[in-house]
């Protein structure tokens, strides 16, 4: 995938490490083999603290880490505006961006992510596809077991009328950016929501995953930010995550 950007690979070595034979490693030598435009950056300090700070004196649109180093991702999202993206290893190399998953549901959070995919969709000339899940009524409503005469007042309609309204909403945001000049589909389902994000992603041969950690979902309004681990953890596939805070990436890259 070629957007004409730099790159800075950075290492970071804690300032009570010793081994600084570690700033020699072949995989950072040979990481940017294949790369042009690439800066390597070798600092001591807090690991979290020293990306943020490089991520700003670079002025860097996005962050990229790794899965495995999810818990520094965490630390660093925290403290920076950049939004961060994690990756799994060799497990999904993505040759072209073609295809944007945003799961949304109207909260501050998933519209920072919506306008950070349409920004990226549109220098990478890409498509989106907004996606809303929608939690289905807990079983416990419908068990006659718990002494509670709730069947006339239930109707199994319900879930799906839900479906259908998120849906009308997800396809009212999607025309939006259609009417501005990106590709955008829309679509709700059924299920619980990390599950229900990664299963879609698969479906729809989706290349990127762009999630807020502050967004809301479902009965419960669980903190996204849960959600967004699951679906790391799920997913073989790259996820942006932002920070309500983040500014979000350049209109042009």
């Amino acid at each position: 995938m070629t957007l004409g950007a730099e790159i800075a690979l950075i290492r970071v070595v804690a300032t009570s490490d010793a081994r600084l034979s570690v700033l020699n490693s072949a995989d950072l030598d040979h990481a940017h083999d294949d790369l042009e435009e690439v800066e390597v950056v070798v600092s001591l300090g807090d690991e979290a603290d020293t990306i943020v700070a490089e991520a700003q004196s670079h002025g860097a649109d996005l962050i990229v880490m790794s899965t495995q180093a999810r818990r520094l991702a965490r630390q660093v999202l925290a403290h920076s505006r950049v939004p961060v993206m994690l990756v799994r290893g060799q497990d999904h190399q993505m040759e072209r961006l073609r295809l944007i998953l945003v799961p949304v549901d109207g909260s501050t959070g998933s519209l920072v992510a919506l306008g950070t995919a349409s920004r990226l969709a549109r220098a990478a000339r890409a498509a989106v596809v907004l996606l809303r899940v929608v939690v289905p009524l807990p079983l416990w409503i419908y068990d006659p077991t718990l002494g509670l005469n709730t069947g006339p007042l239930i109707d199994p309609r319900w879930d799906e009328d839900r479906r259908e309204n998120a849906e009308a909403y997800v396809r009212r945001v999607a025309q939006k950016l259609t009417d501005s000049g990106i590709e955008t589909g829309a679509d709700a389902v059924l299920g619980e929501v990390a599950p229900a994000i990664a299963e879609y992603a698969d479906q729809q041969a989706v290349d990127l995953i762009v999630m807020s950690t502050h967004a809301r979902f479902g009965p419960t309004n669980a903190l996204l930010g849960s959600v967004a681990d699951q679906v790391v953890d799920t997913t073989r596939l790259p996820v942006l995550l932002l920070s309500r805070e983040s500014v979000g990436m350049p209109t042009s890259a």
